[in-house]
């Protein structure tokens, strides 16, 4: 398989002799490679059907483009040689762009990387804030309405031995607790990530250096970023034992809040909404695709299935709203800390 991406690189690409090409696991959606050449490193990435189109790329050049102009450390895009954002072979779409030194964390393990995260975060959405370009895709990661529709209509649809009783239990609790929790309609509009969960997040000597993966940026609430980072930074234990820390999240909320002014009060009274809110839809999500089965990727070494591996996912992700509910006055407390 190396050798034929090697190929592909040198045929399409002017980025000197590729001396290495290493697959990089993590990740759920894009299959993505580190190529090391003569001239520096570089990030190769099968984009998935989902997020490959011309739109989306587009955007990842303006939004990368944008960041670099403000002095914020972004990936590059590296064009082919017929000047494509993207390289189209078959029904597979691929992207290059350039590497950025730093490492990823899977979890959050200590305040200080808590910290960083969440002044990240927040540097990022500064950074954006006069973002003019439209965004030419009209994709979007963050539609709770159409995910809790998608989930209903699999729950209705699907075929009589995938609706076990635990399955239809666990689909009606997702439905009914996340339209218990929706957003107002009205809140103001960011320009967001999409993704925020640590891996995204480039560190160096415990430093946070970069966001990364910025295929999901749209416009849409600053919430929608804030419940999906402090749902997944703050999270501990695995699977049906996962928890939300309070001590990671007063850290990564007050990293964020610090760096943060333009947040409004209304805005900051709706994060433990947010992060219910998201903490559902995620699980929904991996829930859909149990009936689905096709975009997730998954474990073939812990788990027989991409159907039994996204089961336990949706399982995961109800165990830590639980978990969130009984916190909510903790949660709260820090919210409502001076800036």
């Amino acid at each position: 398989m190396n050798k034929e991406i090697e190929q592909i690189i040198e045929q399409n690409y002017k980025i000197g002799e590729v001396l290495s090409i290493n697959l990089i696991s993590s990740g759920l959606i894009h299959q993505t490679y580190k190529i090391k050449t003569e001239i520096g490193d570089f990030i190769f990435q099968k984009l998935h059907k989902s997020l490959s189109s011309s739109a989306i790329a587009q955007d990842f050049f303006n939004v990368t483009e944008h960041l670099a102009s403000v002095g914020c450390t972004a990936p590059r895009s590296i064009r082919t040689k017929a000047d494509e954002v993207t390289l189209k072979m078959g029904d597979e779409v691929w992207r290059m762009q350039t590497a950025i030194i730093g490492e990823t964390f899977d979890r959050i393990s200590n305040s200080e990387i808590a910290w960083e995260a969440g002044k990240m975060l927040a540097q990022f959405h500064n950074a954006l804030h006069n973002f003019q370009k439209p965004f030419e895709s009209d994709f979007v990661l963050h539609n709770t309405q159409k995910e809790l529709q998608a989930l209903e209509e699999s729950l209705e649809s699907s075929s009589s031995e995938l609706k076990t009783d635990e399955v239809l239990e666990l689909g009606r609790l997702i439905l009914l607790n996340a339209k218990e929790n929706l957003l107002p309609i009205d809140l103001p509009i960011w320009v967001i990530h999409g993704d925020p969960k640590v891996s995204n997040i480039l560190f160096a000597d415990g430093k946070a250096q970069a966001i990364i993966d910025l295929d999901t940026c749209q416009r849409s609430s600053v919430l929608l970023d804030l419940g999906d980072a402090f749902r997944s930074w703050c999270r501990e234990g695995e699977g049906q034992d996962s928890a939300f820390s309070i001590k990671l999240f007063h850290d990564s909320w007050c990293g964020y809040r610090a760096h943060a002014p333009g947040l409004s009060q209304v805005e900051v009274g709706l994060v433990l909404q947010a992060i219910k809110l998201i903490t559902l839809e995620l699980s929904a999500r991996f829930l859909t695709d149990y009936f689905k089965d096709f975009y997730f990727s998954w474990d073939a070494d812990k788990f027989p299935s991409r159907r039994v591996h996204n089961l336990e996912r949706a399982k995961g992700q109800f165990a830590l709203f639980k978990d969130i509910l009984k916190k909510q006055e903790q949660i709260d407390a820090i919210l409502s800390l001076p800036v």
